[in-house]
């Protein structure tokens, strides 16, 4: 209906500053992979070693999306 209008300028405020967190997420699984690229290429990473790294570089993405949501959401609701 007509009177939800009003709550689309603050959805589209929120959606383009989810875009950033996506962005930042993207970038930070970007370079932990590339760090934990040159020190596989350089073999100074064990199989055991990668694989405990590997779920910890999900868990950062999702803590860091997690964290960031909540900080923007509080941020934006006081405006």
């Amino acid at each position: 209906s007509a009177k939800t209008f009003g709550y689309l300028k603050g959805y589209l405020n929120y959606l383009s500053k989810s875009r950033w967190i996506i962005i930042g997420a993207f970038v930070m699984a970007f370079l932990y992979n590339v760090i934990g690229l040159y020190f596989a290429v350089r073999g100074q990473l064990s199989p055991v070693v990668a694989a405990i790294l590997m779920p910890i570089s999900s868990i950062s993405v999702m803590f860091y999306g997690l964290v960031t949501t909540s900080l923007m959401f509080r941020y934006l609701s006081k405006k």
